[in-house]
């Protein structure tokens, strides 16, 4: 059995990121493409122990963020298509790149949700937050316990996010 110490590490950063983004087994699985190009999920499959289905996952994943290709090939045999797999560690840049946009418009739009709305919480701590108009449908009360609802200030929420807001604005 081929397991991660026994391949080749992957370019600076990239195992970091995909471990962190998609999870340990991605690991294995983009090694494993790195160090074999056009292998199968099949043959990752075997070499690998994991399943199927979380290979192509993975690999899907990878190949949709442009990290990854495949050459699809017939199968003289059976007929079936088999699709060898390359991994594109270059484009890892390209991937952050697009992440780091993707998160800012995220928190941008979370900022103007806490510059639009007040906010009511629970005494529980622990039971949700609802904007003024959900508070209003429920009378001010708790859909899960029923207590009182209290005013919540919201200018920490919306500092946090501005600064992050403008950290992560420098680098895109």
């Amino acid at each position: 059995m081929s397991t991660k110490k026994d391949l080749r590490a992957l370019p600076e950063n990239f195992e970091e990121i995909i471990k962190i983004i998609i999870g340990e087994s991605a690991v294995i699985i983009a090694r494993m493409v790195y160090n074999n190009p056009g292998i199968t999920d099949m043959e990752i499959s075997q070499k690998s122990n994991l399943k199927v289905n979380i290979i192509r996952k993975v690999l899907y994943f990878l190949s949709i963020n442009q990290l990854a290709y495949y050459k699809r090939i017939r199968d003289k045999e059976t007929g079936w298509f088999i699709y060898q797999w390359y991994l594109q560690p270059n484009n890892l840049r390209k991937f952050m790149d697009e992440m780091k946009r993707h998160v800012l418009k995220k928190l941008q739009e979370r900022l103007e949700y806490e510059k639009v709305n007040s906010f009511y919480r629970c005494i529980n701590r622990e039971h949700m937050r609802m904007t003024f108009d959900e508070a209003y449908e429920n009378n001010f009360k708790c859909r899960i316990c029923g207590a009182i609802l209290e005013y919540e200030e919201n200018d920490t929420v919306k500092h946090v996010l501005e600064v992050m807001i403008e950290r992560i604005g420098k680098d895109c």
